[in-house]
């Protein structure tokens, strides 16, 4: 009996040439011929005849792999498999698909899943933090907390006391603070994505990109860690 699966995980990932060969040979051996493409930073779509290929890929920053593909099938067509890795934000994550006899399917999904957990980073918890959601939170209970500490404290004050000048001053300070809270947002946004990433591929150059960055992970780690327990420490003392 052909059974299909399907399963998307949205967690980041780091994915290493020992995964890669495993999850190609588990598909070339339990589907057949698998075809492997690659989208670059570059807007090139790269495709490679076969694992050692795409392991030799140089993967430079200016023509990074952001999504990656494999895709396998048998002869006949009657077993069919993808496993898609992306790097886009949101949409980004792990996608499998198999359709296979039972028996097949059930082993080779079970194998490949442990494979993918395994490469679940130690900070995917950060990345998984959705900053313009609590940015948003944020804004509303400041604006709640405003809006109430007028209704309380200035109920007798109407905008016709208020002069022109100071009229123009409040609402060049309202509209500039809104404009510092998004670009704050924006640029926290864009700090997360770039320490945190969702998607590595720690193929060729990109390798020694990662451990640069995992460094300063544990460092900005540490860093945080000591000072929550200085400041911690001066309260209780």
């Amino acid at each position: 009996m052909d059974s299909t699966f399907k399963f998307e995980l949205r967690d980041a990932f780091i994915i290493q040439p020992p995964a890669l060969k495993k999850i190609f040979g588990l598909l070339v051996d339990r589907i057949g011929e698998t075809e492997i493409s690659a989208e670059c930073f570059d807007d090139v779509t790269r495709k490679f005849d076969n694992i050692e290929a795409l392991l030799k890929y140089e993967n430079t920053r200016a023509k990074r792999i952001l999504n990656l593909s494999l895709q396998a099938r048998s002869i006949d067509w009657k077993k069919t498999a993808s496993i898609h890795f992306t790097d886009r934000w949101y949409f980004g994550g792990t996608r499998l698909e198999i359709k296979a006899r039972d028996d097949v399917l059930s082993h080779l999904r079970t194998d490949i899943l442990d494979i993918v957990a395994g490469q679940r980073p130690w900070y995917f918890f950060i990345n998984k933090i959705d900053v313009f959601f609590f940015s948003f939170l944020l804004f509303v209970f400041t604006w709640l907390v405003c809006y109430i500490g007028v209704a309380i404290y200035g109920p007798e004050k109407s905008a016709d006391t208020i002069s022109p000048k100071n009229q123009a001053i409040l609402t060049l300070v309202a509209y500039g603070g809104m404009g510092l809270y998004i670009g704050c947002t924006y640029v926290i946004y864009k700090s997360q994505k770039f320490v945190f990433p969702h998607g590595t591929f720690a193929i060729g150059q990109e390798t020694s990109r990662y451990e640069t960055m995992e460094k300063w992970r544990w460092s900005l780690l540490m860093g945080f860690v000591a000072s929550l327990l200085a400041s911690i420490a001066i309260i209780w003392l």
